[in-house]
Formats: structure tokens, C-alpha cells, sequence
């Protein structure tokens, strides 16, 4: 990297710093420095591609999707404009066009692992998880020890219910990063979506036991079939949001249907696990699909403060 380049790049992040703490007169210095560092950039793709990145810190989106597709009729095919293309797109709300953008620069350089991982997130946010998989697959390839394609492979398999497989991806992720808080909670999640309520607490760090609570699950058996929800709920609270549940399952049994398919009854999805009918938030990254682990700490919390 040139030295343009680099002092590029340190402008950048003391001009993201400056538009995150609302500092307008820090901002307009750093885009003067912004300004004579690119004027020293010969190359015109990073030229090209770094002023993109600049329209995007300043909020717009579309101009720089407009200058990176300037770029590409200029240059022909380039990868690392195809793989800023799918970050400008996505940004700007084109989902559909940025998976294209991934996928080209994916298809003229499979040895990106970053463009494999971006493609397989916006994939499995698109409501594709089983594509997604085949990206993870595709950058471990790669990249075998990358932490962030392990969390997200974790995250596409449970969305596909394949959660052994997840819990498996989880944890060679922890092997990278064992602290991490995320993928402990993800981890735990996993056991918690089979139904193993005591190894869901048991891998869940004191730490985090004690900030968010235990898992529990309610369940109402007054009728065929039996219905549960799982949730955490901090521990001096366990009690009132237990009660919560029970009332929660009460009203969804009401609306049970007769389908054996996952069913989305606003404000809860009921979905179908065994002989067992789980009431359950949605999914927070896809919202028309459930919970990817059937959790149901959202509703229960809701219900708890009364709404």
C-alpha cells in the first residue's frame, strides 16, 4: 500500500470518528486531508474506489454506487469494484443488487474471502440460508480458521434446523475467539432450539447467566398438542415472567391452526417441533420468518411490562 493510500486510510476513520461525534468543523477538516491525500493517488481504481468510500461515510450511498459503476464501464470487470459495488448497494437498500455485485466479484476472484462471507450474509438475510451455506463453505475453503464465516455458517445451519451442525460451527468459532460474547450466547441458543434447556445453561458463561438470566421453558398441556416457550429472563424476575408465559401460551393456543407448518399469527410465529408446538419471537435479521432458535425472550418481555 502506497503512502497515499494508507494516510487515506487513516483520514477515513478520523473522518468516520468526527461524523460519529456530530463534530461538523472536524468533519470538513478531515475532507480537506481526505481530498489532498486522493489527489496524490495515481492509481484510478483506488482513486476511484476511495472517493466511493467517502460519498458512503458522508451518507450517500448512491453516489458512490454511481461512481464505482463509472468505474466499471471505464476499467471493464475488476473485482475489488464489484465487491465495493455489493457494499455501496447493500447500503443503499438494493439487496438484489449487491448479491449480484458479491456474486460477480466471487465469480472473477473465488480466493476473496471477505466478498464469499458478505454474499453468504446478505444470502441468508435474504431468506436463502441453504445458498449461504455453500459461500461459508466456499471461504473456509480459504480461509479454514475464520472466525467470522464460522459464527455466520453457525447462524445459516440454524436457521435450516441442522442445529448439531451449528452448535459444531459454534464452537470451532469459540475455538478462535473463546471470550467472545456473541457467539457464546449463539452457542447456547443452539442447544436451547433442540430443547436442551440444562446444556443451554450449562455452556452459557456465569457472567452472562447472571446479566441475562437462565433459559427456561414454560409449557401449557392443557390440550393436544402441548405448547412451550423458551426464553431468559433475568433471575429476579423469573417468577413474573414465568406467569407472563403462561398467559402468552394460553392466548396462543386460541389461535393455534391445524397446519403443521411454521405460522406467523402477529404478534407470534407457532412453529412445530416434534409432538411440540413452540410460541415464538421473529426472526431478528429475516422478521417474515421465526426466531431462528424459536426463542421467545421478546414476547415474554413484552408481555411481562404489560403490552
Amino acid at each position: 500500500m502506497s503512502n497515499a493510500a494508507s494516510r487515506l486510510d487513516v483520514e477515513l476513520e478520523a473522518l468516520r470518528a468526527a461524523l460519529r461525534a456530530g463534530d461538523r468543523a472536524l468533519a470538513a477538516v478531515r475532507l480537506r486531508a481526505i481530498d489532498e491525500a486522493l489527489s496524490e493517488i495515481t492509481n484510478p481504481l483506488v482513486r476511484g474506489l476511495a472517493y466511493a468510500n467517502v460519498q458512503a461515510e458522508l451518507g450517500h450511498p448512491e453516489k458512490a454506487v454511481r461512481v464505482v459503476e463509472d468505474l466499471l464501464e471505464v476499467m471493464g470487470d475488476e473485482p475489488l469494484a464489484h465487491h465495493h459495488l455489493g457494499r455501496h448497494r447493500r447500503a443503499a437498500g438494493d439487496i438484489e443488487g449487491a448479491v449480484a455485485a458479491f456474486a460477480r466479484s466471487c465469480e472473477l476472484d473465488p480466493m476473496r474471502t471477505t466478498t464469499w462471507l458478505e454474499l453468504g450474509t446478505l444470502l441468508d438475510e435474504r431468506g436463502d440460508p441453504e445458498t449461504a451455506i455453500d459461500c461459508y463453505r466456499e471461504a473456509l475453503r480459504r480461509a479454514p480458521t475464520d472466525f467470522d464465516v464460522w459464527r455466520n455458517l453457525g447462524n445459516s445451519l440454524a436457521a435450516l434446523e441442522r442445529f448439531d451442525e451449528a452448535i459444531a460451527a459454534y464452537a470451532t468459532a469459540l475455538g478462535e475467539r473463546p471470550s467472545d460474547r456473541t457467539v457464546l450466547l449463539l452457542h447456547a441458543a443452539a442447544h436451547q432450539a433442540k430443547g436442551d434447556i440444562e446444556q443451554a445453561n450449562a455452556v452459557t458463561p456465569a457472567e452472562l447467566q447472571h446479566a441475562l438470566g437462565e433459559v427456561v421453558e414454560v409449557r401449557n398441556d392443557d390440550g393436544a398438542p402441548a405448547m412451550a416457550c423458551r426464553f431468559r429472563a433475568p433471575n429476579e424476575q423469573r417468577d413474573h415472567h414465568r406467569r407472563a408465559a403462561e398467559t402468552l401460551l394460553a392466548e396462543a393456543r386460541r389461535d393455534l391452526p391445524t397446519e403443521r407448518e411454521a405460522t406467523s399469527r402477529p404478534p407470534w410465529f407457532l412453529v412445530r417441533q416434534a409432538d411440540l408446538v413452540l410460541v415464538c419471537d421473529r426472526d431478528p435479521r429475516r422478521p417474515h420468518h421465526p426466531n431462528r432458535f424459536f426463542d421467545a425472550s421478546d414476547l415474554v418481555s413484552r408481555r411481562a411490562a404489560g403490552d
